[in-house]
């Protein structure tokens, strides 16, 4: 079978490990793999049943032959080629991966996987078997930073976040209504707490949002605290859960304040 030729491409990447996998057995590892794998599948199948329905353009936005994973270790890189457009369709994109990357977070953490990650958007140079360039260099500064359970939009990639909320939610100026995905249902500005006991403010992805949909309505908090009573917490590990925690009832507030 012949391999693909490296070509350079546009696209939203996504950068995830799993918090204490790095040290994990041979058998810990297999399963870490099967698990995220089922994880992605199931993440993209319910988000894309979700676009085949909505009255805009978002449909047109995903086919198989765009959306690659590559591996290292206990990190995950998601790619999903796109181009940018007058017409906004890499936002609207953006906004998709924000609720892909929620749904795993959420059916990690059902399985005990605790992912942390960032999610760019920019060039890069790939091939079927590895991806680098600039978007690649920025996640990498950003995936493992933060100290919580979730992921961010690195800096580079929130200035068009930033431009969403400026123009009122909307994708480009002139945009169609609201539709599923809106955009602070994907992702809020937040004090992000970093590992070096600083904060920053960063967009992040709202997955607290999403476990009420995926969870009868249930309060996140509560559904949060129910999975991570099966888990152990490793010493010096602590605060990442603290931190979730604080998230988690900040999310909780400002949907509160919305509806």
């Amino acid at each position: 079978m012949s391999e693909q030729q490296p070509k350079k491409v546009h696209g939203i990447v996504a950068m995830l490990d799993a918090l204490g996998v790095r040290d994990a057995t041979t058998e810990e590892a297999f399963k870490f793999l099967s698990d995220f794998r089922e994880i992605e599948k199931e993440a993209l199948k319910d988000q894309l049943a979700l676009l085949a329905v909505l009255p805009t353009s978002y449909g047109n936005l995903y086919d198989e032959e765009t959306f690659r994973t590559y591996s290292f270790g206990d990190t995950v890189i998601l790619v999903w080629e796109i181009q940018p457009t007058p017409t906004g369709d890499h936002l609207k994109a953006l906004m998709v991966m924000g609720a892909v990357l929620s749904e795993m977070i959420i059916k990690g953490l059902s399985r005990g996987l605790r992912l942390r990650g960032a999610v760019s958007m920019g060039e890069m140079v790939r091939d079927d078997r590895s991806v680098l360039g600039p978007v690649i260099t920025d996640l990498a500064a950003w995936y493992d930073a933060a100290d919580f359970m979730g992921a961010v939009v690195t800096p580079t990639c929130g200035q068009h976040l930033s431009y969403i909320g400026a123009n009122n939610g909307q994708p480009v100026r002139g945009g169609e209504g609201e539709d599923m995905f809106k955009w602070d249902w994907c992702f809020q500005s937040y004090d992000v707490p970093l590992k070096n006991n600083s904060t920053r403010k960063l967009w992040v992805a709202n997955w607290p949002h999403l476990i009420k949909a995926l969870n009868k309505n249930r309060n996140p908090l509560d559904w949060y605290f129910d999975q991570t009573r099966k888990l152990s917490i490793p010493v010096g590990t602590e605060k990442k859960y603290d931190n979730t925690e604080k998230f988690i009832v900040e999310m909780i507030k400002r949907g509160e304040s919305q509806e």
